[in-house]
């Protein structure tokens, strides 16, 4: 993805941060909430790729150790992860997201810490949204399986570290994050683009300028 976005710069000189709406779901949030928070898409890559070097250190790095998926954990966690999200996608029309929900739901409890992905945010972002006005970020409702655009108006208040760190915990690996009480996962049980919110902010005149991750 770094590297997609750095070329696509470099190559048609467009800048994926002047795009009119940043919708990141899953790995994608990390990079649509860097964007928004104005980071340029060569700080995405390490500085022995970049075109001109610079002392700016990378961004990604936090992301690209090996003992940032490691678990602290020596025993595993409980053997049902979500009961409720598990039943949520029972009761839904078959479909490949129901399945999705209902296994993610039965799967233990992830037990690797999403503090490297927050700490990869906050380096933009110390806390707070961004100023884009239109950056959304997806996660899933851990109990409902419901959902939730992190960024919407009427939607939870969270830092942007919380909610990409949300959108990344992939169930059964990731532990749960806990927002304002209430546990999310990955985004991409729902859907593994949301586009839908794209067409949706823009149904009058869908902008050329709009990305979407």
């Amino acid at each position: 993805m770094a590297g997609a976005l750095a070329a696509l710069h470099r190559v048609t000189g467009w800048d994926p941060r002047e795009a009119d709406c940043l919708v990141g779901t899953s790995a994608g949030a990390v990079f649509a909430a860097l964007l928004a928070a104005g980071v340029s898409p060569t700080r995405l890559l390490p500085p022995s790729l970049r075109a001109q070097q610079t002392e700016e250190a990378w961004i990604l790095k936090d992301l690209a150790l090996p003992s940032s998926y490691r678990s602290d954990h020596w025993l595993p966690g409980p053997p049902l992860g979500s009961w409720r999200l598990a039943l949520a996608g029972m009761l839904q029309t078959p479909s490949p997201r129901s399945f999705l929900q209902t296994l993610s739901g039965m799967a233990p409890a992830g037990r690797v810490r999403v503090d490297p992905i927050k700490r990869t945010v906050q380096r933009a972002v110390a806390c707070g949204w961004p100023a884009h006005p239109r950056c959304r970020i997806i996660a899933t409702d851990y109990t409902s399986g419901k959902r939730v655009v992190f960024g919407e108006t009427g939607a939870p208040e969270a830092d942007l570290a919380e909610a990409v760190a949300a959108s990344c915990a992939i169930p059964g690996f990731y532990e749960p994050v806990s927002i304002k009480g209430r546990r999310y996962v990955d985004g991409g049980l729902h859907s593994l683009c949301n586009l839908d919110l794209v067409e949706l902010g823009n149904a009058a005149t869908i902008s050329e300028r709009c990305w979407q991750d």
